[in-house]
């Protein structure tokens, strides 16, 4: 696949993210569960994201989705996930991204 202008606007700010976090793709694709070369495609462009993977990267980072996708010029925080999100169960994340999701619009009121 050869990437295009919005593909490689999403992989450098995913790389800008990384960099402030002061870490490699392989801490992240770790953090994630995801393989490095995995995440290497998406910063450089390769591959297109699907909305849980936006999603992932926007908890992780802890910034808006539309900040990611080119919807926003700054980087917006979200509501941070609890430190052990991953090991939730998938009702248990349910209940925390229901929280979050409704903390962060009344933020917008």
């Amino acid at each position: 696949m050869k990437p295009n202008k919005d593909s490689i606007d999403f992989g450098n700010k995913l790389r800008e993210l990384r960099a402030k976090k002061d870490m490699s793709q392989a801490n992240v694709a770790e953090l994630l569960g995801i393989g490095q070369t995995t995440y290497a495609g998406y910063e450089n462009g390769k591959r297109n994201a699907t909305v849980s993977t936006i999603n992932m990267f926007s908890k992780f980072y802890n910034v808006n989705p539309n900040y990611l996708l080119g919807m926003e010029k700054h980087v917006e925080s979200v509501p941070v996930s609890p430190p052990h999100y991953t090991d939730l169960t998938t009702d248990n994340r349910k209940v925390v991204d229901s929280v979050s999701q409704t903390l962060y619009e009344q933020q917008g009121k």
